[in-house]
């Protein structure tokens, strides 16, 4: 899964598994480890299991994040050595020595819920589980919707899968999007694991979205690496309105905590608050 680009002769790719010949072309590595420290052992993992022995590599990351564990997590395939801690952060430098024997489905974790089966990935959100949030969000969901629906930050997709479920797949079309590569890997497994068809694509928030919806939903990220951030939620309520079609609807869920009365008042003609518990609260916004 990904697609290659190319900027000035520069080849970016965008996917969860390399193409063959990336690991032929180059001899180094460099990785930022993630805040999630499962995602970032998937990963580098992956990575020594189809990069050559003596490849050269780089792991940097916060010290925050575990990134200085990664020398005990792996001092079997890489002898890494710290060269520079500044700062809170941790570079490493090593090279690989023995290549990791990579089989994917010893990463993934499967559940059901609500008689919906669900294989996540690390790094991908629902990875432990469904989360509160999701479960208010998802207790909001009704026969009512109808037409267009878009997912945005689908994580593992539950929320448009029980869409689906819910309407029995009539009369409905959703597209999912993410901007993590694991996360659309994940969606678009599960889609096809419980029988359903839908539309998966890379999109950062509105990015790549060309047509409006009767509804948009999301459960956003409200962090930033290790860092409480609105940026993604308050720009979800402020571009919403022009991607909603006449009477469409923005349905989100927050922190309990967060209080977003004036953004939705700005910027929708009526707002509610659907449902709320201890932890979390359920937003609409009409068009």
């Amino acid at each position: 899964m990904g697609k290659i680009k190319k900027y000035n002769k520069k080849k970016i790719f965008f996917g969860v598994f390399l193409p063959e010949h990336f690991s032929k072309i180059c001899n180094t590595i460099v990785y930022f480890w993630p805040k999630n420290k499962q995602e970032a052992i998937f990963q580098i993992k992956y990575l020594l299991s189809i990069f050559s022995i003596s490849t050269e590599v780089f792991i940097v990351g916060k010290n925050k994040s575990g990134v200085r564990s990664a020398k005990g997590i792996l001092e079997e395939w890489i002898n890494l050595e710290k060269i520079q801690g500044k700062n809170r952060c941790t570079l490493f430098y090593g090279k690989i020595k023995k290549k990791y024997l990579f089989v994917l489905n010893n990463f993934k974790k499967s559940y059901f819920w609500n008689e919906i089966y669900i294989s996540c990935f690390p790094g991908v959100f629902g990875y432990s589980g469904v989360d509160s949030g999701t479960l208010l969000l998802l207790s909001t969901l009704d026969k009512k919707i109808h037409g267009d629906v878009l997912d945005i930050g689908c994580g593992s997709g539950i929320l448009s899968i029980q869409i689906l479920k819910l309407l029995n797949k009539n009369n409905i079309n959703i597209n999912l999007v993410d901007e993590c590569a694991l996360s659309l890997y994940s969606s678009k497994l599960n889609i096809k694991n419980n029988n359903l068809k839908a539309s998966v694509f890379s999109s950062n928030i509105f990015s790549r979205i060309n047509k409006k919806f009767n509804l948009i939903i999301s459960n956003p990220p409200i962090h930033n690496d290790l860092k409480l951030d609105f940026f993604v939620l308050k720009n979800i309520i402020k571009q919403s309105k022009n991607f909603l079609k006449k009477n469409g609807e923005l349905r989100i869920v927050t922190n309990s905590s967060c209080f977003f009365e004036s953004y939705f008042k700005k910027y929708f003609k009526k707002f509610f608050m659907l449902k709320k518990n201890k932890n979390y609260k359920i937003y609409q916004g009409l068009n």
